[in-house]
């Protein structure tokens, strides 16, 4: 929030619970803007189609998340699971996935499988895997800001989640979400980047596109909230000049105009206060403002169209252990492709 403004202030203003603007607040339905249609379709065709691995890749700010909110939306309740998963630090050992993913399948707490060794926790989701097979379900596991699994020991664990899973027909599927360079580092697991089923880019074509979506989302959010939205299209084309293609900065200037406008007691906004907001963030949050995000990559993908991720917190082990051999070791027989178990 700005200075010179409190939350409560901000709020009580506008009527507002929470902040308008913010990507961890912002609720309701999710509608992609008109570069993010292509790649967010296809990532759903993807997944209803029950694909094993979906790369979608481009620089940050550009709506990669909104796509993973847009896909929890959008994948049927009836037939289709989502786990949204994102690394907090940089990985480069098996751990930060198996053991989310076993509490899931069991649906427990942290607590209760703090202790779990790794054959235990192996043993639960290759359960888990074979009921949704059998209950004729599909899972989705959406890793975003996949760029910070840094080596090939820490994608180790999706390969052979893959394996161990590719015997049920397909009843997992992932969809990998990361910086332009996300597939440089695939590269250095050649077993993995030979699954990759579709490769999709997303980034916004030009200051055309970028403001008409700026647009788009501040209307979306601030008409249900406010009755109206209240920025002039001055004040939205001068916000879109000032935050260079990132969407993140637009959305904090349009977040810090709020905050001015309710300094000064006004409820609409136009160039003066969002003029107000851009210098007032251009002092405290310079790198924010200023930030130019490196050249977006190409659409490739042709049809098809987020929740918000969790935060992982669980810390990679101490040590890196050998995964793959011990799902071999663990798992060889355990799930067969009629679905049942030699157990």
């Amino acid at each position: 929030m700005t200075a010179g403004v409190t939350n409560s202030t901000y709020l009580t203003h506008w009527g507002l619970a929470q902040p308008l603007f913010s990507s961890r607040t912002a609720s309701g339905t999710i509608t992609p803007i008109a570069d993010q249609v292509d790649p967010a379709a296809a990532v759903l065709q993807g997944c209803l189609e029950r694909q094993g691995l979906i790369l979608l890749s481009g620089s940050p700010a550009v709506g990669r998340t909104t796509i993973l909110r847009w896909l929890g939306q959008r994948l049927p309740a009836e037939t289709h699971d989502l786990l949204l998963v994102t690394p907090v630090r940089e990985v480069n050992a098996p751990g930060w996935l198996l053991p989310r993913l076993a509490r899931w399948t069991e649906n427990t707490s942290d607590q209760q499988n703090s202790d779990a060794s790794w054959s235990v926790a192996l043993e639960q989701i290759s359960k888990g895997i074979e009921r949704i097979y059998l209950g004729k379900r599909h899972l989705v596991i959406a890793v975003d800001n996949t760029e910070r699994i840094t080596g090939r020991n820490g994608l180790d664990e999706i390969a052979s989640l893959l394996d161990m899973q590719s015997l049920s027909a397909n009843a997992v599927s992932f969809v990998l979400v990361g910086s332009a360079e996300t597939e440089d580092l695939l590269a250095q697991h050649p077993t993995l980047a030979a699954r990759i089923a579709a490769r999709l880019g997303i980034g916004f074509r030009n200051q055309e596109t970028f403001r008409s979506g700026v647009a788009q989302i501040i209307n979306d959010r601030a008409s249900p909230a406010l009755g109206k939205n209240p920025f002039s299209s001055d004040a939205t084309e001068t916000l879109t000049r000032a935050s260079q293609q990132n969407l993140h900065t637009a959305m904090a200037i349009a977040e810090a105009s709020l905050g001015e406008a309710a300094t000064i007691g006004r409820r609409d906004i136009d160039t003066s206060v969002v003029e107000r907001a851009i210098q007032r963030l251009g002092v405290e949050h310079r790198k924010v403002v200023t930030r130019v995000p490196a050249p977006a990559p190409s659409v490739q993908a042709s049809n098809a169209r987020g929740a918000l991720p969790e935060k992982n917190t669980e810390k990679a082990p101490r040590e890196p252990i050998p995964f793959s051999s011990l799902v071999r070791q663990t798992h060889r027989g355990k799930v067969r492709k009629s679905g049942k178990s030699d157990s």
